[in-house]
């Protein structure tokens, strides 16, 4: 019941314009991570605080969502349950007093740069809470109290883990706070009646197979390699296996950096290697050659075994001079990562219609240069941030398409951007010549 209490507290909340993640119920979930310490193999448990994930994501109804403070995030808002005492037993109602509180995690500078505190913050939140709330499903009566209590500080999220001193998540310039409120209601006795039996015909996804088949690495006979996957994972850990061995040295430990594993010295010939673990919590992912070695190397990889990263925000395939790639698949694949705000794909072999970045309305820089396999329709774009940065040369672009990306960009709305696309792409015609003007006169930078 109380679950579904705080999820009407939520959507009261939800639309407050500081308000950016707005949760339900959450509670601390253990993540266990292996870690070296002094060549000692040992176990770190770490609380994090997560709720149900009801997004709207297809398919990911039965995640859990993590709610971990991100210097990009402007505020993280969760209930947390304080219990349930039965006050009275009626003739057809049970009466019943919850206690909850309200944690709030605050970006002081995103909400107000004149901000110190969360006080007019706290005071907002607590009168948009109504001090009554329409019955709802088995749920009457319901009236909530503010009950004076105000926390504020590390204390209020004691227990969980958000690698304090060394983050700071708690001290200015950011704040977090619990607000105490007490929720009367009744339920009647009789609601088992109205349970209506309603299978999911799209299965929770939980327990996601932890282990991934990313990609083979292939280096010439005679030669020898390593390579680089570099991950920022905010909890959690991944392993790095190639022919179904343990790599050494190979694991990233998330603790809301970017870190990288650098693979064994691959002789020739081709190396499976697999990820193991929460790689699906992932925010950044890229890869890279090693500039050591002989021999020429190459990834061998599908851009479908991104298709369920949801979290990533960056996203970094291209080749080096020390590496050269076959990278494929349908560009498509990605277009549930609504949250990317970098793309980097220069030099794959990925293929489709570039025009899934009009699922990106957080793209900050799109590289595309040298993939000739790719091509451009119209799109019905986001304003992208201004400032924008768009590298799509040597794509054999046509004298049509050019056209269209011009004209797509002018009508997205976004005040300023750079894109380089002259060099190795038809030129654009008379029918992007006013929407060409339009953008330099907003501070386009075309090359």
């Amino acid at each position: 019941m109380i679950y579904r209490i705080a999820e009407l507290l939520r959507d009261e909340i939800s639309s407050l314009n500081f308000v950016e993640i707005a949760a339900g119920l959450a509670k601390p979930h253990i993540v266990r991570n292996n870690v070296t310490e002094e060549d000692t193999p040992a176990i770190l448990d770490k609380a994090i605080p997560m709720a149900y994930n009801d997004l709207g994501i297809t398919c990911e109804e039965g995640d859990l969502y993590v709610l971990y403070p991100n210097t990009k995030k402007k505020s993280i808002v969760w209930w947390e349950d304080n219990g349930i005492d039965m006050l009275e037993e009626e003739t057809y109602y049970y009466q019943c007093k919850a206690s909850l509180t309200c944690i709030g995690w605050w970006n002081l500078p995103l909400i107000n740069q004149t901000f110190t505190n969360a006080s007019w913050i706290v005071a907002n939140l607590i009168a948009a809470i109504p001090e009554r709330l329409a019955n709802v499903d088995y749920l009457s009566q319901i009236r909530v109290y503010f009950t004076g209590e105000i926390a504020e500080g590390a204390e209020v999220v004691s227990k969980y883990d958000f690698d304090e001193p060394e983050n700071q998540f708690t001290t200015f310039p950011y704040s977090v706070t619990g607000i105490n409120f007490d929720v009367d209601f009744a339920f009647g006795k009789n609601c088992v009646d109205c349970l209506n039996i309603i299978p999911s015909s799209c299965p929770p996804k939980m327990n996601y197979d932890t282990v991934l088949d990313l990609m083979d690495f292939i280096l010439a006979e005679g030669g020898t390699r390593k390579f680089y996957i570099y991950m920022n994972l905010p909890s959690g850990s991944v392993e790095v296996f190639y022919n179904n061995t343990d790599c050494d040295n190979c694991t990233i430990i998330g603790d809301g950096t970017t870190n990288n594993c650098l693979s064994e010295n691959f002789s020739g010939g081709t190396h499976s290697i697999q990820l193991f673990g929460d790689y699906l919590l992932a925010t950044y992912f890229g890869l890279d050659g090693h500039p050591s070695g002989s021999g020429n190397q190459y990834f061998d990889m599908d851009i479908s075994v991104f298709v369920d990263w949801v979290r990533l925000e960056e996203l970094r395939l291209y080749a080096t001079s020390q590496l050269s790639s076959t990278i494929d698949g349908d560009i498509s694949n990605l277009a549930a990562l609504v949250n990317l705000e970098k793309l980097y794909i220069n030099y794959t072999a990925i293929s489709g219609d570039f025009n899934v970045i009009a699922n990106f309305p957080n793209l900050e820089q799109f590289n595309a240069s040298n993939v000739t396999t790719l091509n451009y329709t119209t799109a019905v774009l986001p304003q992208f941030p201004d400032g924008i940065l768009i590298d799509i040369p040597n794509m054999n672009l046509s004298t049509a398409e050019v056209d269209q990306i011009l004209i797509d960009l002018d009508t997205c709305g976004t005040s300023n951007g750079a894109m380089s696309y002259i060099t190795g792409n038809d030129p654009h015609s008379a029918a992007s010549a006013a929407a060409r003007a339009n953008l330099v006169a907003k501070g386009w930078a075309l090359v």
